[in-house]
């Protein structure tokens, strides 16, 4: 009976100690888990923030580069801007554009850099 005793004893502190510890891992880890449930929110905050700002960037420009708007422009600022007015007659259909010759650019450029051979000196 004095073994189960002096056992007894022995483990109650032990056991508390253990029971402490496992308190403190539990409120370390549910802290730790609402610190980045915070900070998740707070970027998810920050991203819906940024598209908004993306979306009003976005409906900006498309307000700033409307046409009419830079027709205006031009006409009221023909000097400083030095642009011409943009009228129908200067709109052409795609088959008016040249194309451009069926030439080899690169075989130019190997033949630029290359350095000639004796034989091809002589």
């Amino acid at each position: 009976m004095s073994a189960i005793l002096d056992l007894r004893r022995l483990l109650t502190p032990l056991l508390l100690i253990v029971m402490f510890a496992g308190a403190v891992w539990t409120y370390q880890t549910k802290h730790f888990a609402v610190e980045e449930a915070r900070e998740i929110n707070r970027l998810r905050d920050q991203i819906e923030a940024e598209r908004v700002r993306l979306s009003m960037l976005k409906a900006e420009w498309s307000e700033l580069t409307q046409p009419g708007r830079l027709q205006d422009l031009v006409e009221a600022y023909p000097d400083r801007l030095g642009l011409q007015p943009f009228g129908i007659s200067r709109m052409v259909r795609i088959t008016d554009i040249p194309f451009a010759p069926n030439h080899d650019f690169i075989a130019d450029v190997v033949a630029a850099t290359t350095t000639p051979t004796p034989q091809q000196v002589r």
